[in-house]
């Protein structure tokens, strides 16, 4: 969901939308970007005061500090309703991935005989839901599959897996896509690897 979508969303008015997105597509666009870095907080920036900290800090020029004064607030309100968009998008996606998690513990739970029948129905290519960036809906059956397959070991170094799993005692391995989604790649056993934590890493950034 865009900004703008989830200023719809929280039922603000055309006029409003436009004033909030305007500044952050523009001349708070530098301060939106130190945000998602996490360079400061929504708290940080809840009064004038803490605002004005900020844009000192990372626009040091004061542009951003006198046309607030002049929009009455209305710069630092855009940042402020920006930074809770944020937030409500990490929390979604965080909801996403721990109920996928959930969803590759159960997989695990089942026999090979349903995770193989599901496997064969289920698309190659999976579905994507927009939180702010892409997240793919991957299938726990692919994840539970590669892991059993792996029997702890990783698939690249063929080292046991470094540690266990705290929540259930398994082999801790990640699930690794040779052909990336993003990059087309299916979300299938054939395309996906059990790793190390350290393997992993070597494969995306190596």
């Amino acid at each position: 969901m865009t900004f703008k979508d989830w200023l719809i969303a929280q039922g603000k008015s055309p006029k409003t939308i436009q004033n909030y997105t305007g500044p952050i597509d523009g001349r708070l666009k530098d301060l939106a970007m130190h945000f998602d870095q996490g360079d400061f907080s929504l708290g940080d920036i809840k009064t004038s005061a803490a605002f004005a900290v900020i844009c000192q800090k990372f626009d040091p020029t004061k542009e951003i500090l006198q046309l607030n004064t002049h929009g009455k607030d209305m710069y630092r309100r855009a940042l402020v309703m920006y930074a809770e968009y944020r937030q409500g998008s990490q929390n979604e996606a965080a909801t996403m991935q721990d109920d996928f998690l959930q969803s590759v513990k159960e997989a695990l739970q089942d026999s090979a005989e349903q995770r193989r029948d599901r496997l064969a129905n289920a698309p190659k290519k999976p579905s994507k839901k927009t939180v702010r960036t892409v997240v793919f809906n991957r299938n726990p059956d692919v994840v539970a599959e590669v892991l059993l397959r792996a029997k702890g070991k990783c698939e690249d170094c063929k080292q046991p897996a470094p540690f266990n799993r705290k929540s259930d005692n398994s082999p801790y391995l990640e699930v690794h896509h040779c052909l990336p989604l993003a990059n087309g790649g299916e979300d299938t056993v054939r395309n996906a690897i059990a790793l190390c934590p350290n393997c992993h890493r070597e494969k995306h950034f190596g």
